[in-house]
């Protein structure tokens, strides 16, 4: 695959989803407050997220210099965080929801979305 079109394609997708979180706290903290209290929805995401990541981790070929890197290390936490998803207790899953509804924590999390986001876009057409 591509490494120009990968870095876009995640860079776009990272970009709208921080663009609606910012935009939408309420409603991106209900829904994930709907998503933590079913474990088949959270081992049905886990399992996407593995998928996703092994697609990006095994489709890397010779990406070179730091946009292969951070291509690299993206695929390399979804593999993680959809292990996880897979084998956590609903009971940890809440407890990390209930870091996220700090409102430091979210808008933190919501601008490394958007601007890893942005680098991964105008990092291909360097």
């Amino acid at each position: 695959m591509d490494i120009s079109f990968l870095a876009q394609f995640m860079g776009v997708l990272m970009v709208i989803i921080g663009v609606a979180m910012l935009i939408r706290r309420k409603v991106t903290l209900r829904a994930l407050d709907e998503v933590f209290k079913s474990p088949g929805l959270i081992y049905s995401i886990g399992i996407a997220q593995i998928a996703v990541g092994l697609l990006v981790v095994m489709s890397k070929g010779d990406f070179g210099g730091a946009l292969g890197s951070v291509l690299a290390i993206l695929g390399w936490l979804l593999l993680i965080e959809g292990f996880v998803y897979m084998t956590a207790t609903v009971r940890s899953m809440k407890k990390l929801l209930k870091w996220l509804h700090s409102k430091q924590t979210y808008y933190f999390v919501s601008l490394v979305y958007v601007l890893l986001g942005v680098w991964l876009v105008y990092g291909t057409t360097i």
